[in-house]
């Protein structure tokens, strides 16, 4: 709790009010003994620096003051109830978690069951009120405990908050990359912008382009389990990268294809590079790389021309001929 004084001071001759800050705790004393008006009394008198306090009679009342006022430490008195309505004393606390001293007689099994119960210290009853010192620096210990425990929920807030905005953040760069989480090549979306990109600069300065479509699938009568359809495409992802030029892009195409772009290829350029891969792609995995069924590679590629000018055209006539590869009708390079 926090109460402001004002101080008078002087500012060219005339008085000024000037507000000074000092902090004060505050304790809730739940007991129905006779003594918390005498302990009330010796708060009110100074005996305790710093603090100030309130009191309830009944555990009803000592709820209803920690939710509308809340207190720094609660001190509760074993004499308010029986031992047998020992449900939890961590409700009284409230969502603040308000350090809980328990005052009781030298008695074990109370002290136990109160500790177990969610009291965080306890002192006897004789000796905390026969002895201002010793309570009042059970009352500091405890204060400090409830200190710590709000920084620890701002920081539990806080970090949860942090974590929202890092899983937003990382959400957000990952629909911006261009690049494919699990094979490591550019996705779809970036490979059509590509195209387009490519299809505009051959129909504005003229010059050669092939775009090919292709897939590696599992070889006559082998059937492959989706562990290794995944394995496969990042597999056929990193040949893939190895073997084209430099200038070529390649990346995702559909859900198991991909699609590679050959600025200044001619038709019979493309159907070469397209050889090439099928080799490097359909040769048997190295013995230390992860072992594959048998594959076979197909493509279908489409150059540009006058009559296949767009990004649509090419795109139709590439998948047309890459369908004709898979089923198997002439070669599985389609031109």
């Amino acid at each position: 709790m926090v109460l402001v004084l004002l101080d008078a001071c002087f500012t060219r001759g005339k008085p000024t009010l000037m507000p000074s800050i000092l902090e004060r705790r505050r304790v809730l004393f739940a007991s129905s003994s006779p003594e918390r008006t005498t302990l009330l009394a010796q708060f009110d008198a100074g005996l305790y620096p710093g603090w100030e306090a309130v009191g309830a009679d009944r555990l009803e009342q000592a709820h209803f003051i920690l939710q509308m006022e809340p207190c720094d430490v609660l001190v509760l008195d074993s004499e308010l109830y029986r031992t047998s309505d020992l449900d939890g004393l961590a409700w009284l606390g409230g969502s603040d978690q308000t350090p809980v001293v328990f005052l009781t007689d030298v008695t074990p099994g109370l002290v136990v069951e109160a500790l177990i119960q969610g009291a965080d210290h306890w002192l006897p009853r004789d000796l905390a009120l026969s002895c201002p010192a010793l309570l009042s620096a059970q009352l500091e210990t405890a204060a400090l405990l409830g200190d710590m425990r709000r920084r620890y929920r701002l920081a539990g807030e806080t970090l949860a908050d942090c974590n929202k905005q890092v899983s937003r953040l990382v959400s957000l760069l990952w629909e911006s990359s261009p690049a494919e989480g699990r094979s490591g090549w550019f996705n779809q979306r970036h490979m059509l912008e590509r195209l387009d990109e490519e299809v505009a600069r051959t129909r504005r300065h003229g010059g050669d382009f092939s775009v090919v479509l292709g897939e590696v699938q599992g070889g006559p009568g082998e059937k492959l389990s989706s562990t290794e359809t995944h394995q496969l495409a990042t597999w056929a992802a990193s040949r893939v990268t190895y073997a084209k030029r430099r200038c070529d892009v390649a990346g995702q195409y559909g859900p198991h294809g991909f699609m590679l772009l050959l600025p200044g290829a001619t038709r019979m350029n493309a159907v070469g590079a397209c050889r090439r891969l099928q080799s490097v792609l359909e040769e048997p995995p190295a013995p230390e790389e992860t072992p594959l069924p048998p594959v076979q590679a197909c493509f279908g590629l489409a150059a540009f021309s006058p009559s296949s000018a767009t990004v649509k055209a090419l795109l139709r006539q590439a998948e047309e001929r890459l369908d004709r590869a898979k089923a198997g009708v002439g070669e599985r390079v389609e031109v």
